[in-house]
């Protein structure tokens, strides 16, 4: 693939700077909302880690039916942007619902639910 050479106007480098600038602040603005984690309550509710809640995630537009990975019950969703874990399996295990991580994005758990709900270390 090749592409054409850019134009260098003055349009085109002043977008370009408006565009990273835009690109610098949002994620600024993320990393606030990790630090400071605004809709904590909310974000545990709905049992996602800090990643999942405040990162916008794209999927494909197709109905989608995934296992939890826990229980093994069939899940359907929207769209390809899928969850690991039921609703009741999250809040059990305290992991995200989304991606099947640490509620909390510790690494080192002492223990970490295995398959069937039993509660055993690993």
């Amino acid at each position: 693939m090749e592409r054409k050479r850019r134009k260098m106007d003055v349009a085109s480098m002043s977008l370009a700077t408006h565009l990273s600038r835009r690109r610098m602040e949002s994620t600024l603005k993320l990393a606030e909302k990790f630090t400071s984690d605004p809709e904590r309550e909310n974000r545990l509710k709905a049992c996602l880690c800090k990643s999942c809640f405040y990162v916008s995630a794209i999927g494909g537009a197709a109905v989608t039916q995934e296992p939890c990975m826990r229980c093994g019950k069939m899940q359907t969703y929207g769209s390809t942007n899928t969850d690991a874990l039921c609703l009741p399996c999250a809040k059990e295990t305290d992991l995200c619902k989304h991606c099947g991580g640490d509620l909390e994005l510790r690494v080192c758990r002492k223990t970490w639910p295995i398959t069937n709900g039993e509660n055993e270390k690993q």
